[in-house]
């Protein structure tokens, strides 16, 4: 960190962090590495799960009013994201939300370091930021090639104290991530398909070790490379179905955005993997060397071996652990609809069954 912050002739910098994050004690030894002829401004560590518009608009600000020319990002997806949020509003002003939707920044964000503490997100790398517009109710998203760090600093102790529910929930998105990018119509290429399943074998070979001992650095450096590859190939593809229906669970229920993932990709997984059974056979192969040779067999088994990961992980198998009603299930699916998982699912699919995954994850029956 020091050196890249002497690199880019840093004066000023900010931390950003949440307040896990910091009690955890992982910002000490990096306020204290700050360099000679660089201060350290402060530490904001109040960055809650989905940061909004203002937090992001009030960082930036902050950082035009007081001359902070640097910004160091240390946690998870949330921290990353309103970090990237805040830099850009320091190097536009005005608001984050005239930069939501597609190539609309204009400049790269004051210089930032991303330092993820969770294996998941892939925030450090990709072109997204997830907004949350609180004034209308909306999880909105700046989407550009400039909408990203400066560098990124992936160290295999800073994932090393997560608690195992979240590294659980981190490793499922990243697998999501790859997952869906590579099954994705969107953006998808030669280059898409080698990362995700490169990603996809590491996340098979590491995320079992990992998070039975995330002290384990040969298996924290995988998941951290596969979380890396996920954020790096959905900068050039896009998300599917699993991520549209998990939107509003995080909207409505607050479902931790990777637990919300990892409940329902085994569901969606039972209803999409089928009919491209080439492509999901190759994932299934790729998570689980011992996946059959016959590609309607593999495919149709991915399901399965992502419900037991799952299991083995102690994921809730049912999404009645966060509130939900079988009387809401309607309801989610339209708001899931909205997104138009068609345009990049590898398939369509309706209403009926996305309320029928809904419902399957709602019962929360085992595969197989």
């Amino acid at each position: 960190m020091a050196s890249e912050l002497q690199r880019f002739n840093a004066k000023r910098v900010l931390f950003i962090t949440d307040r896990g994050v910091h009690a955890a004690g992982l910002t000490r030894p990096l306020e204290a590495a700050v360099p000679q002829g660089c201060r350290l401004a402060g530490v904001y560590s109040e960055v809650m799960q989905d940061p909004t518009a203002q937090l992001m608009d009030e960082l930036g600000n902050r950082c035009r009013d007081e001359g902070i020319d640097a910004l160091v990002a240390i946690g998870g997806g949330a921290a990353l994201d309103a970090a990237k949020g805040a830099g850009l509003v320091a190097s536009h002003g005005g608001s984050i939300l005239d930069l939501v939707g597609e190539d609309k920044v204009q400049r790269p964000p004051i210089t930032l370091l991303c330092i993820p503490t969770t294996a998941g997100t892939g925030s450090e790398v990709s072109w997204h930021i997830s907004v949350n517009d609180t004034e209308r109710h909306l999880k909105v998203t700046v989407r550009s090639p400039l909408a990203v760090a400066t560098t990124a600093i992936l160290d295999p102790q800073m994932v090393a104290s997560v608690p195992p529910a979240v590294a659980a929930a981190a490793g499922m998105d990243a697998l999501t991530h790859l997952l869906e990018s590579y099954v994705g119509n969107v953006g998808r290429w030669e280059m898409t398909d080698a990362l995700n399943l490169h990603g996809i074998q590491l996340v098979g070979d590491s995320m079992l070790p990992y998070w039975k001992n995330r002290g384990d650095e040969r298996h924290a450096r995988s998941m951290q490379i596969a979380s890396c590859i996920g954020g790096l190939a959905l900068s050039h593809s896009r998300t599917g179905i699993v991520h549209q229906m998990a939107r509003p669970l995080g909207a409505k229920f607050h479902v931790p955005h990777g637990m919300a993932n990892a409940v329902l990709l085994p569901w969606c997984l039972a209803v999409t993997a089928t009919r491209d059974p080439v492509r999901f056979a190759r994932i299934a192969r790729a998570l689980d060397s011992s996946a059959p040779e016959d590609d309607a067999a593999a495919a149709a088994g991915l399901a399965d071996t992502v419900h037991r990961m799952n299991k083995t992980m102690r994921v809730p198998s049912s999404l009645a652990a966060f509130g939900v009603k079988e009387a809401e299930l309607e309801d989610l699916a339209v708001d899931a609809l909205q997104g138009k998982p068609a345009v990049t699912n590898p398939c369509a699919v309706s209403l009926e069954e996305v309320v029928g995954i809904y419902r399957n994850a709602l019962k929360g029956e085992a595969h197989g």
